[in-house]
């Protein structure tokens, strides 16, 4: 085993992290809280944005997860 590679459950974590942001990025949609009308996050384009943003950094924490979670289990694999 390669003893620069971090364990598999830290790839496992990214995943989980990335699923977690997508579920916050959607739930985040739902919540209506009054802002004050100068108030950016009053815009009726900030929510959708924000969640949006928030969605591309969870795939990319879940792609990136899964990607090094494959080359792991490969290379584990590979050495017995």
């Amino acid at each position: 085993m390669n003893a620069k590679r971090e364990p598999l459950l830290t790839d496992a974590l990214f995943m989980l992290l990335g699923v977690l942001q997508i579920v916050v990025a959607i739930a985040r949609l739902g919540n209506n809280i009054p802002h004050l009308p100068n108030d950016v996050r009053s815009q009726p384009w900030f929510d959708p944005l924000v969640s949006s943003i928030i969605v591309l950094f969870g795939l990319f924490f879940l792609g990136v997860g899964t990607f090094r979670l494959i080359a792991g289990l490969r290379e584990r694999n590979r050495h017995r």
